[in-house]
């Protein structure tokens, strides 16, 4: 897809309630829309001319065309709002910086509520890798389970439920000092 390793956030994700839409929307993008909806919710934002680059474009007016007749249009008609919205200045909630002219996910889109426990999510080129906090927890207590490209991990009371924006197969764990690393292998 083309989708660049970006720099992990260190917050945590709990499925929201539009997940369904946000993955019904996933669903009926090109490969190139995909990739800038997935890029501007793992980085929080992106200026056009990043996104320009992602999907390997030729011109940033070609990408806000994109934007504008096919992305939110489409995510209008499932999610009744646009997914990303366009900021003059905005300030970064995660950094506090102000951030000038860029691509946001849009605020009324409730996709991912933020939980208390560390979780990062690596996109590399073949592989996601999750990094997540469970602390306290004994090894065998985890449980991991992967349920209509959506990652479940349980142990006691704690279930954090990750959505995966990719087919994945093939998963790998690794348990150590209340970190959990999980790695899955994109389709």
């Amino acid at each position: 897809m083309g989708v660049s390793q970006g720099k992990s956030q260190g917050i945590g994700f709990i499925l929201g309630e539009s997940m369904n839409e946000l993955r019904q929307l996933m669903q009926e993008l090109d490969e190139k829309s995909k990739a800038i909806v997935w890029h501007v919710w793992r980085n929080g934002h992106a200026r056009i001319g990043e996104l320009t680059k992602l999907i390997n474009e030729e011109s940033d007016s070609n990408t806000l065309t994109r934007l504008r007749e096919v992305i939110n249009p489409l995510s209008n008609d499932i999610m009744e709002k646009p997914v990303l919205c366009f900021e003059e200045k905005k300030i970064d909630p995660l950094t506090g910086d102000k951030v000038l002219f860029s691509w946001w996910l849009n605020d009324g889109v409730e996709l991912l509520q933020k939980s208390k426990e560390m979780l990062d999510i690596f996109d590399g080129k073949d592989e996601l890798r999750i990094v997540t906090e469970l602390p306290g927890v004994e090894e065998n207590d985890i449980k991991i389970e992967l349920n209509d490209n959506v990652l479940v991990i349980s142990a006691g009371e704690n279930c954090k439920r990750i959505p995966l924006l990719y087919k994945v197969d093939g998963m790998k764990r690794n348990y150590k000092n209340g970190i959990l690393e999980v790695r899955l292998k994109k389709l």
